[in-house]
């Protein structure tokens, strides 16, 4: 699994702009997995499973209006029920743009030698997103340290 960081202010930091802002250019450039960049970009390898859940001030999966289930949009407000001490329940309005209050990350790892054994037809057979999630950039690629 790659890491990628850019800068709000960098010509490629095109989250708000467009919406295929994630291209095989910028990851290259900012999230090499190779021993001429001395790995800056890797996090974790042999990655095989990733699922993030952004949720709400109750612990609610957050649904927002034109987002697909299961997605998030920093640009897209959402409506959230806040429990206050007195026992109430207040209906907020996050506005865009918002992050959610809490984001939820499960990942799983193989070790190295049973990663070793997964071949391309059982890599294939792996899931690769959960039903009604966008599917993931077309510069989607593999991590994995690669010598120079």
């Amino acid at each position: 699994m790659c890491r990628i960081f850019l800068n709000p202010g960098a010509g490629d930091h095109l989250v708000y702009s467009q919406l295929s802002w994630v291209t095989e250019a910028v990851l290259n450039s900012s999230a090499p997995a190779d021993a001429a960049n001395s790995y800056r970009g890797l996090f974790a390898e042999n990655v095989v499973g990733l699922w993030v859940r952004c949720l709400d001030a109750s612990g609610n999966a957050i649904t927002q209006p034109g987002v697909g289930a299961g997605g998030y949009d920093s640009r897209v407000g959402y409506a959230d029920q806040v429990h206050e001490s007195t026992g109430t329940v207040a209906n907020v309005t996050r506005s865009a743009p918002v992050l959610p209050t809490a984001v939820e990350v499960s990942v799983v790892v193989l070790d190295s030698r049973s990663a070793s054994l997964l071949t391309a037809p059982m890599a294939a057979t792996i899931k690769p997103q959960s039903p009604g999630v966008p599917p993931r950039p077309t510069a989607w690629r593999p991590c994995r340290p690669t010598s120079a």
